[in-house]
């Protein structure tokens, strides 16, 4: 039997014996990650989802009759911790193995010994839940603004209430950029809202919640986000009167703490007003010791305090995880991209001779004391020595025009806010010349621009409109922009660090439709980050006082008896004016620019290359392919048996699924033909090319050698045949899979499939399947 006649005749009439009435079969997890087509695939799946009273309690992963019942352990374990799920299962429609995630043991028995509801109710039900969690397990999940809540947002809710529940006053959540954090803050408030949760009781009152963060814009998109009736929410602003009537407070920490020497704000509110106070972008300083900050959430110590960040690595924001701990639940921009809900991107250097600049005879030089003859001057160099090289501008710009799409939105990163308006007017003079003359093409968007950059930068966000297509920006635009079709970041400044590179990458992963990708330009180095050990790593606890980071052997401050702060800030505040550093008033030096006119004869040149990412690493192309052909090898064992895995479509799945677990899924695939130049040839052959030196035959030159079968056919069948070969010569094997059959039999007989079997004269399902299997076999026999 194959998988589907297993789970119909085998594994069905096992879980209604067992009394399982409702069950999901293929629940859906997750949609899978976008390919070069712009389509998602290798969707994220299990084969049964068991339920009771609604409530997800079990995975199955089934396999084959045939196959060992263990053999779905692996994708069993992945997807019941994907959904939080205690138990999961693996069979093969006669012998199941138990998998109990919470201690790790494992059981197999017979198929007619599966366990019952109560049996594995009655394990979970062991684990005493918080009065909050049991109420708020009640309370449905909010369909406020047609949003679907997905998998890990559920998670990153239970694990904020469980904290709560518990006693505990501080949590953290670390989501990539574009998971909907937002959405997440604003599922849990609907929760807490609906049980009434306060403090210090639980199903009398609502609790009033505040949400703080640095920037207007992450402000304003939350206030957005949070629907609630109207009167519940407030978006305090400088310069607004306080209200103190409301439950949902959205604000600044600036507009809190006063600006420009303003009294403070915050202690308006009672110290007691709020119960939960929710820090976005907790990372750069709502925790940190040294800052203001700090303040505010001292004087709401007696609430909630829940941070939400995207990166907090350990080794630059140490005080974010020391004062929210571990983070409650992690989401990496990794496992986003796998599941589909974040676009993956591609990279592009370039390594221009104006990468660097060296001192040649003609250069001139407004201040040649500050230039050393024999010094290489690197990119970071040039930025912190603030050199001003208007011919490496031009040639930067010039040669981005050449690889970027121009109707397609851009952010570019540059130096400082006066480097982003410069650069601003060299792509609008360089658009000119390819006859883009809207003045609105390219924009600035920094903290200079005021109010005419943020109205830019909401211009921007609108998909509908065409013009502003490119923001340059320094710093503003690292963070904040939900913008989902950005085609195209580029790096014309290095990222100071792993937490801001991370924050702009992810300027670029919110999927949007027709966006297989993003690209990345770079031309400073900047991606070099991709190949650091930290890219993709979760911070892990020290082996020895088990925190991230390390505080072995972290000094123990003493209160300060002038600040009474510790660590001391004394330090910390300006002579001058009085005021911390951070908001110190004082005009400060600018330091001038080294202007530099290249000499007329310099060669300036620039060569592009393309990189692909592979088990979270940037590499060249040629070990790209020597990998793939490797994993091709470890998993076959020469032409025969790859061309028998290749002809059947389900030892063809499997060997799929292995070579993506090998880090080649379809759409790494695809990139293979595409850098071999095999786009018209079957992956099939594509593989005996490059693993075996076979040649390579065309998809359209299989089907034609497939012709005289095809004459002899009955005309019905013959006629859905054809329209099945039809889809694989455009687009491959992709097209070979039991839903495109059925599909298209759909399609013939509008959607009658019993007319459909009888007008082919197919007696069974089975010999309708037997139909399409055939066909893949023939395909495949030379």
């Amino acid at each position: 039997m194959n998988e589907a006649q297993t789970r119909r005749l085998l594994i069905n009439p096992a879980l209604t014996n067992a009394g399982w009435t409702d069950w999901v079969p293929e629940y859906a997890i997750a949609p899978g990650r976008i390919g070069s087509d712009s389509m998602h695939h290798n969707s994220i799946f299990a084969d049964y989802l068991l339920r009771y009273n609604d409530k997800p309690v079990a995975v199955v992963e089934a396999k084959r009759e045939g196959k060992d019942f263990d053999a779905g352990e692996t994708q069993a374990r992945e997807y019941a911790e994907r959904l939080g799920l205690r138990y999961a299962f693996s069979t093969n429609g006669h012998r199941v193995l138990q998998i109990d995630l919470a201690t790790q043991e494992t059981a197999d028995f017979p198929i007619e010994e599966f366990p019952t509801p109560q049996a594995l109710l009655q394990k979970l039900n062991e684990v005493e839940l918080s009065e909050l969690e049991k109420v708020c397990a009640n309370i449905p999940y909010s369909r406020a603004g047609g949003k679907g809540i997905r998998y890990y947002q559920e998670r990153a809710v239970e694990a904020v209430i469980h904290k709560i529940g518990v006693g505990e006053d501080r949590a953290l959540l670390t989501l990539a950029t574009g998971t909907g954090k937002t959405f997440i803050a604003y599922q849990l408030v609907h929760k807490l809202t609906e049980a009434k949760w306060k403090r210090n009781s639980l199903g009398k009152e609502m609790p009033r919640v505040l949400f703080i963060t640095d920037r207007n814009i992450l402000a304003n998109q939350a206030y957005e986000g949070f629907y609630f009736p109207t009167g519940m929410c407030f978006r305090y602003e400088a310069g607004t009167e306080l209200r103190l009537t409301r439950q949902i407070y959205f604000t600044l920490f600036q507009t809190l703490l006063g600006e420009n020497g303003d009294e403070t704000k915050y202690e308006q509110f009672p110290e007691d007003f709020f119960d939960i106070v929710i820090i976005d972008e907790c990372h750069r300083g709502g925790a940190n010791d040294e800052s203001e900050w700090r303040k505010i959430l001292k004087h709401f110590k007696g609430a909630f305090h829940l941070g939400l960040t995207a990166t907090p690595k350990a080794d630059v924001n140490g005080s974010t995880y020391e004062y929210f701990g571990h983070s409650a639940y992690t989401y990496t921009l990794q496992q986003g991209i796998e599941d589909g809900y974040l676009s993956p991107y591609r990279v592009e250097r370039c390594r221009s001779t104006l990468e660097n600049y060296k001192l040649e005879d003609g250069d001139i030089i407004n201040f040649p004391e500050e230039i050393d003859d024999d010094k290489v001057y690197s990119n970071d160099a040039i930025e912190k020595l603030h050199i001003l090289i208007k011919e490496r501008d031009q040639h930067f710009v010039e040669e981005l025009f050449k690889r970027m799409p121009l109707d397609q939105k851009a952010i570019v990163f540059c130096v400082n806010q006066k480097h982003a308006r410069r650069i601003a007017r060299v792509i609008r003079s360089e658009a000119r010349k390819h006859g883009i003359t809207n003045p609105h093409y390219c924009e600035t968007v920094t903290a200079d621009a005021g109010t005419y950059g943020d109205m830019q930068l909401r211009l921007f966000r609108n998909n509908d409109l065409k013009y502003p297509t490119i923001l340059t920006t320094s710093e503003k635009l690292s963070t904040g922009v939900d913008a989902s079709n950005i085609r195209s970041i580029v790096f014309y400044r290095n990222a100071k660090n792993m937490v801001e590179f991370k924050q702009i990458i992810g300027r670029g992963t919110r999927t949007h439709s027709g966006k297989p990708y993003f690209k990345i330009y770079d031309f400073v180095g900047a991606t070099d980050r991709f190949k650091d050990d930290d890219w993709g790593r979760e911070d892990v606890p020290c082996s020895k006082c088990h925190e991230s980071p390390c505080i072995c052997n972290k000094p123990q401050h003493k209160i300060c008896e002038v600040c009474g702060e510790s660590p001391c800030v004394c330090e910390k505040t300006c002579p001058v004016c009085g005021l911390p550093k951070a908001n110190c008033t004082c005009p400060k030096e600018k330091k001038p620019d080294i202007v530099i006119k290249l000499s007329s004869g310099r060669d300036i040149t620039a060569v592009w290359k393309n990189y692909i990412f592979f088990d979270d690493q940037m590499i060249n192309i040629r070990d790209f392919l020597e990998r793939f052909v490797s994993a091709v090898k470890t998993n076959v064992e020469g032409v025969d048996d790859l061309r028998a895995k290749w002809s059947d479509e389900e030892s063809r799945n499997e060997f799929l699924t292995v070579l993506a677990d090998a880090g080649f899924s379809e759409d790494s695939i695809r990139d293979v033909q595409k850098q071999v130049e095999r786009q018209e040839y079957d992956v099939f052959d594509v593989m005996l090319d490059l693993a075996y030196n076979v040649a390579p035959v065309t998809r359209a030159m299989r089907v034609e050698m497939l012709s005289a079968e095809l004459d002899k056919m009955y005309e019905p069948r013959r006629r859905c045949a054809e329209i099945i070969l039809a889809n694989y010569v455009e687009d491959g094997v992709w097209k070979l899979t039991r839903k495109a059959f059925n599909d298209i039999m759909k399609q013939l007989y509008n959607g009658n499939l019993v007319r459909a079997g009888n007008d082919m004269r197919f007696s069974t399902t089975d010999e309708m399947l037997s139909f399409f299997s055939t066909l893949q076999h023939n395909l495949y026999a030379a």
